[in-house]
Parts: C-alpha cells; sequence; structure tokens
C-alpha cells in the first residue's frame, strides 16, 4: 500500500492535468469510435487498458524512493537506450507492419510503434552524451560524433517513412544542446542550415511531379498543400481541409459530446489519433480547444520549473528533453489539424489513441516527477 506520505513532494498538478487529459482524450475516442462506420469499441477498450496501465506505472516511477536519472546510472541507461532504440528501429524495417508504411510490430495481440518509445530512448541517451561530455559541447569533433549518433536512427525512422518523429528528434536534439551551453556562433550556424535545408525542401516541391531532387511526390505535394491548399483539396490538403471544416463548425461552445455532424457522418480522417483534436473542437467548441491546450501548456510550463529548480546540470538536459518532445508533438498535431502544418501523422500528448504514444509520454513525465520529488526530499 503506498503511503500517503510518498504524495507530499509530487508535483499533484501535473498529476491532475494529466488525468484531465486522458479522460478528454478517454471521451473524444469513444466519440469517433462510436458513431463513424466501421468503428470497433475493442479501440476504445484498448485505449482504456493503456490508461489504466500506463497510469500505474506513473505513480510507481514518479513515487518510486529510487531517483531513476542519476550520475551514477545515467551512462548505463544512455547506451541501453541508444542501442535498443537502434534494435527496435531495425525490427520495424525487417518485420515491420503498417498502411503504406513499416512503423508498427505485431507482438501478441499488441501492436508497438518503437519510434515512440524511441523518443524516450534519445532523450536519455542524449542527456548522458551532453552531461558526460559537457565541457566538449562546443568541441568541433564532439559535435560531429553528436550529429552522427542523431543520424542513425534519424535515417531509419524516415525510411519507414515517419517524418514527422524525425522532426521531434531533430527539436529534441536542438533543445537539449542549446541548455548544454552551445557556442551562440554553432547556434546561429544551426539556424541558418535549418533554414537553408528548409528552403531547399520548398525549391524541390516546387519542381514537376517526378522531377524532385530530393523528396518523393507525395511529400512535395504535402508542402505544396500549404502554400495553395485550393489546389490540393482532393488530394494531400483533403483530410486537412475536412479537418479545418470540423473545427470551425464547433463555434464556441461545441455541438455537444457524441453530437459532432461531421464526426457523425465519417467525415473526419482518422479522428482517434492524428485528427482527435478536430473531434473534441467540433463537439466542445472554442473553449473545449482551449481547455485541452491550457492542459499541456501547463503541463509543459510546470516542467520547466522542476527543471529551474532542481538546479542540476543532468536533470536539466533531462527535463528539456521532454519539455521538447512534448511541445513540438502538440505543435505539430494541432498544426495539422488547423492547417498551418503539412500533414503528417502524429499523436496528440495524452489524448490520441495509441499505447505506445500513452506509454512513452507518460514514463518522460514520471521521470520528471521523479526528479522533482527527490530534489525536495534532498533540500
Amino acid at each position: 500500500m503506498i503511503k500517503m506520505s510518498k504524495f507530499r513532494y509530487l508535483d499533484k498538478h501535473i498529476l491532475f492535468a494529466v488525468f484531465a487529459l486522458q479522460t478528454i482524450g478517454i471521451l473524444a475516442i469513444s466519440s469517433a469510435t462510436r458513431v463513424n462506420a466501421g468503428a470497433d469499441i475493442r479501440t476504445l477498450n484498448m485505449q482504456i487498458l493503456w490508461m489504466i496501465i500506463s497510469n500505474i506505472i506513473l505513480l510507481f516511477i514518479s513515487m518510486s524512493n529510487v531517483k531513476f536519472i542519476n550520475e551514477d546510472n545515467i551512462g548505463f541507461l544512455g547506451y541501453l537506450s541508444y542501442f535498443a532504440s537502434i534494435g527496435m528501429l531495425l525490427s520495424v524495417l525487417a518485420v515491420g507492419t503498417g498502411n503504406g508504411a513499416s512503423r508498427w510490430l505485431r507482438i501478441g495481440g499488441f501492436t508497438l510503434q518503437p519510434s515512440e518509445f524511441a523518443k524516450l530512448g534519445i532523450i536519455i541517451f542524449l542527456t548522458n552524451l551532453f552531461y558526460k561530455n559537457k565541457d566538449r559541447v562546443n568541441d568541433m569533433l564532439f559535435i560531429f560524433r553528436a550529429v552522427i549518433l542523431l543520424g542513425i536512427p534519424l535515417i531509419m525512422i524516415a525510411k519507414q517513412p515517419d517524418l514527422s518523429t524525425s522532426l521531434v528528434f531533430l527539436v529534441i536534439f536542438a533543445a537539449q544542446y542549446f541548455v548544454a551551453g552551445i557556442n551562440g556562433k554553432f547556434l546561429k550556424v544551426a539556424v541558418l542550415a535549418g533554414s537553408l535545408v528548409a528552403a531547399i525542401f520548398i525549391a524541390d516541391a516546387h519542381l514537376p511531379k517526378d522531377n524532385h531532387l530530393i523528396l518523393k511526390n507525395y511529400q512535395a505535394n504535402r508542402i505544396m498543400a500549404i502554400f495553395y491548399p485550393e489546389n490540393y483539396q482532393l488530394s494531400e490538403a483533403y483530410q486537412t481541409t475536412k479537418s479545418i471544416r470540423a473545427v470551425g463548425s464547433g463555434k464556441i461552445l461545441g455541438k455537444g459530446i457524441y453530437k459532432g455532424t461531421l464526426n457523425q457522418l465519417s467525415y473526419l480522417p482518422e479522428p482517434h489519433t492524428d485528427f482527435i483534436f478536430s473531434v473534441i473542437s467540433e463537439e466542445s467548441g472554442f473553449i473545449g480547444s482551449l481547455v485541452v491546450l491550457g492542459l499541456q501548456f501547463f503541463i509543459i510550463i510546470k516542467c520547466i520549473y522542476i527543471g529551474k529548480d532542481v538546479n542540476n546540470y543532468l536533470d536539466i538536459i533531462f527535463i528539456t528533453g521532454v519539455v521538447a518532445m512534448l511541445a513540438i508533438q502538440v505543435f505539430i498535431n494541432i498544426g495539422v489539424a488547423t492547417g498551418i502544418m503539412p500533414n503528417t501523422g502524429i499523436p496528440l500528448p495524452f489524448v490520441s489513441y495509441g499505447g505506445s504514444s500513452m506509454l512513452t509520454n507518460i514514463v518522460c513525465i514520471a521521470l520528471v516527477l521523479n526528479i522533482g520529488r527527490h530534489r525536495k526530499i534532498i533540500f
């Protein structure tokens, strides 16, 4: 039995926000699977099961007397996480399944997405890399080494293909490197290089079909759909156009739970995963959308404050990785749903359907809470 004293130094506000988002997610998934043609109630049941499992893990890790991320074990955890991530990504390329992309592994009655677990793996690995080399973060040889080590899993993920997760990896890397103390001149070079790459992609997307130098036709069309959505309403912008209409149709207060007419007509694409925000917006309106955004923002800010309070180089780098991962996932998911990002699938943290995503995000939050709780116990 859990002693009540263990709750004393636990950030219960984050727990409440996570549980609230999970509950909203269950309601939205219930709506999407209840009224859409061909929906399977097992989807909702599986999400409830993953929610129960993940919350047990959340409470165990966050209230454990063991500080899981510490100076003594970060080296072992870092390399274990890296090679485990590489192994899982290799297995996906070898025997993975999926609809148009090999991103999942079937194990028994479960379907897992290794790239989700690899997000946590890369956060732990980079935490170790920057912590153990904190005096060399501005050394050119170290920078080259870090980029190569990151590039290996990035290439594997891009081959699935899963460009949205590749972007998440890059944002995690950039955020952790920034906090690790990268020199301003290198940061400027990185920003210029990133801008140049973006410009090259956009220019390549404007080339005629089958003449793209870097992008595949479908990737180029998704970029073009951002600039000229009216020309792609029946193709690459088809899903996004539907999503935008659903979001707008909710108006201020929404149509009510299970009363989203566009959702009922199976108008929304992937309503329980990539476009779950559209379901929430249609049924709970602008107010409900603000609640979801507010809860996500609250969790991110609270994690930042925990990082600010710990005053420990190792903990700060790890928490930065978690914050970057959550923030970019929220931005991409809602950006796609509202048409400001290319149509690329990524789950909304704690809300979208998916056990792999739920477990990864929950373990990340649990480790942050574990760090915050032990800091208060010590000081």
